[in-house]
């Protein structure tokens, strides 16, 4: 997994960078960038692209316009990115540098992106609690999305890029097993 990451870093960094420079003309660009990472993300995981993948009777560009045309409308630049990702066989890699970009959007417009996982679905009620707790701690705003983790037991677990609070009953078991075998 840590492969992964270091592979994508640097092509979402670059997508990021071409969005910024975009950004200046038209600003939307980040959420354009967003959507269309996220479409080619979702192309290259289609099983059927995965059999085309390393085909050798298709060339680079036609596997590039074949892949563009089912992932839909990309900008030139988009094509162009998705180009450099089919010629360094980095298309795999494409749900990684998804949530990289989305990680540096945040970062450029100071919001905090978190994962709130819980056992139970949370109310909109519990949901802003945690929200504005958040916003009080770090001074930024937040912007969360949910999901439900039946493992927790119950509680909570925040996922904020490489930091983790995990306030979950599983995760406290597994502290107090740690501490019981040492």
């Amino acid at each position: 997994m840590a492969e992964l990451l270091t592979i994508a870093r640097p092509y979402a960094e670059a997508a990021f960078a071409v969005a910024h420079e975009e950004k200046k003309a038209k600003a939307s660009a980040y959420s354009d960038w967003a959507t269309a990472l996220a479409a080619m993300s979702q192309t290259s995981a289609a099983p059927e692209m995965a059999k085309l993948y390393g085909n050798p009777r298709l060339s680079a560009q036609a596997f590039v316009d074949l892949f563009s045309s089912a992932t839909g409308a990309l900008s030139a630049s988009q094509k162009n990115f998705l180009t450099l990702l089919a010629e360094n066989d980095r298309l795999q890699a494409l749900p990684e540098i998804l949530k990289q970009f989305e990680a540096l959007c945040h970062a450029a417009n100071a919001e905090l992106a978190v994962e709130i996982q819980s056992a139970f679905a949370l109310s909109d009620q519990q949901q802003s609690q945690i929200v504005s707790l958040l916003q009080s701690k770090y001074g930024r705003a937040v912007t969360a999305s949910t999901r439900v983790v039946p493992q927790l037991i119950g509680g909570v677990k925040l996922v904020m890029g490489d930091e983790v609070i995990d306030a979950s009953v599983s995760g406290k078991l597994a502290k107090m097993s740690t501490a019981l075998m040492n």
